[in-house]
């Protein structure tokens, strides 16, 4: 076992906040755990870059609903937050500084998301609900092409689900 700190991530949360929050939970009927649709939305953050450090703030927003196994809609909600996100520039090496921070800053803010959903889903007749895991590198990639494609295309959204 390490003990020196090499297994830490150089990334460091700078701000991280949830900015709004609806929960509607109509019936107290777990049947659809597995049935649960989510959407995605994120900014296209800038990389910063100043005094031997690289940063960006990510914006992200999930709306999600769960149905149960009669189709009928027993949860649905939106949250959505922020974080600024940096790193010492010389240890993200000659990657893609932005991406790394934002493949990062996705997994930091949905996780954050996902625990915040399961409480206040435990103060219902629900009782239990969590969010589905996402691969934030596989959304970061769907982002990125979506963003070129809406470039050449003239748009500005970025929302995927």
């Amino acid at each position: 076992m390490s003990q020196d700190g090499a297994f830490l991530s150089p990334i460091s949360i700078d701000e991280i906040g949830i900015g709004g929050v609806s929960l509607e939970v109509s019936k107290a009927d777990r049947s659809g755990q597995n049935n649960v649709t989510i959407t995605l939305s994120t900014n296209r953050p800038d990389l910063i870059e100043g005094d031997g450090t690289s940063s960006a703030a990510i914006a992200l927003a999930v709306e999600f609903s769960m149905r149960n196994e009669a189709g009928e809609t027993v949860a649905e909600g939106k949250i959505r937050g922020g974080m600024k996100v940096s790193s010492p520039t010389s240890a993200l090496g000659s990657h893609d500084h932005l991406k790394i921070l934002r493949v990062n800053g996705v997994s930091i803010l949905y996780g954050h998301f996902r625990s915040y959903i399961a409480m206040l889903c435990g103060q219902t007749p629900l009782r239990e609900f969590y969010l589905p895991t996402i691969s934030p590198a596989a959304y970061v990639e769907l982002v990125e092409k979506s963003e070129v494609t809406q470039k050449d295309a003239g748009t500005g959204a970025t929302n995927l689900s």
